[in-house]
């Protein structure tokens, strides 16, 4: 069987020693707005997202993000903190999306959210650190242009991950636009 997984707008919300396991068309925990933190948690088996971040923040802390079938963790204008967990066995493991151009009523009301709420709209951080990435079709695709710091992270292998930076990496992949040197070993 399927469930829906949690959707968080605008608030801050705390995920503790949790599990959500088999989400169909929806991300096991959305976050639109607002702050979330996930700690000693499991987001396992899914048609869409383990995580999917567009606006808020997302601190995770010892979690298992597994078995989705887009992405383990996805971001778009979010910031995303993921430290001492496992991105295993999904599609990709940590996204990077570019937004595309909304529509105009879609803009006039971003514009005056960040008016609102400033910090929504803040040049969004991401950081995958002390975590292990393996098993992944692609480890950490980045479409933005801003840099995503994955480094001191286990790839799956010694050698670190697959970049054309790194052709003998025999770990998960990834793409341009993010730091992995220097990766555990």
């Amino acid at each position: 069987s399927y469930s829906l997984g949690i959707f968080s707008h605008g608030t801050e919300f705390v995920l503790n020693n949790s599990e959500i396991k088999n989400t169909s068309l929806f991300p096991a925990l959305s976050v639109f707005g607002g702050e979330v933190s996930i700690e000693d948690s499991r987001l396992e088996n899914g048609i869409s997202h383990g995580l999917f971040v567009n606006h808020g923040t997302a601190f995770i802390e010892r979690t298992t993000v597994k078995g989705f079938a887009q992405s383990g963790i996805s971001t778009i204008q979010g910031s995303v903190y993921f430290n001492a967990g496992l991105l295993q066995s999904n599609t990709v493991g940590f996204r990077v999306e570019v937004q595309e151009e909304p529509p105009i009523l879609v803009r006039v009301m971003q514009y005056l959210l960040e008016k609102i709420v400033p910090s929504a709209y803040a040049n969004p951080v991401r950081i995958i650190s002390g975590s292990s990435i393996i098993g992944n079709l692609v480890g950490v695709q980045n479409d933005s242009t801003t840099v995503l710091d994955a480094r001191q992270n286990w790839w799956g292998n010694a050698s670190g991950p697959l970049h054309e930076l790194n052709p003998s990496g025999a770990g998960d992949s990834v793409s341009d636009g993010v730091l992995f040197t220097s990766w555990l070993s």
